[in-house]
């Protein structure tokens, strides 16, 4: 039996030229192949930019923050519906921003984002409602008692302790003033 090349323009390899069925049916089953490849193709695309290359896991910077920690508890403690408080600062002697203290302690640590970054030290403050998370979320920069600058919060309550947005912002304000009262220094944060 001898095993040729079918012609280039198949790209098939058909069983001795002679026997023209092998080829033919070589070449239905190409066309096959084809068709079902390109009507498979925007479904392996699709499962490829899903399975797109993973994110690179976060490193979490230890933290040693523990009058930062005392008071997010208390603070926390005083507002049932409360699901998350946060304070980001700059790690002593480092260049790191990160969560230094929080009523969910496994976030203690993480880095903080480009969008926490921007709010550090202006007037911004941004509230957002969240339905997947069921939460109000209010962030904006933290200062000490003096009005100095070191760092931000992140407040979340649930969506039903407060009716709206303007609610959301006055009860992390009010927040906020109880953290900053209580900071007499950002140094002191980390005592």
């Amino acid at each position: 039996m001898l095993i040729q090349a079918a012609p280039p323009e198949s790209g098939m390899w058909s069983v001795d030229p002679h026997h023209r069925s092998v080829r033919i049916l070589m070449l239905k089953r190409s066309f096959v192949m084809k068709k079902a490849y390109m009507s498979f193709l925007p479904v392996l695309l699709a499962a490829g930019a899903a399975v797109a290359e993973p994110k690179a896991p976060v490193h979490y910077d230890p933290v040693h923050a523990p009058t930062a920690q005392t008071l997010v508890q208390q603070i926390a403690a005083r507002h049932g519906d409360m699901v998350l408080l946060g304070v980001h600062a700059t790690i002593p002697d480092t260049k790191n921003n990160v969560i230094i203290a929080c009523n969910d302690q496994a976030r203690i640590g993480k880095p903080s984002s480009k969008g926490d970054m921007a709010l550090i030290g202006t007037p911004k403050i941004m509230v957002a409602r969240l339905p997947k998370k069921n939460v109000y979320e209010v962030a904006m920069t933290l200062n000490d008692a003096q009005g100095r600058t070191v760092g931000m919060m992140v407040d979340q309550m649930r969506l039903d302790a407060v009716p709206d947005e303007v609610e959301a912002l006055r009860r992390a304000l009010d927040v906020r003033a109880d953290l900053e009262k209580n900071i007499p220094s950002e140094s002191a944060l980390f005592d």
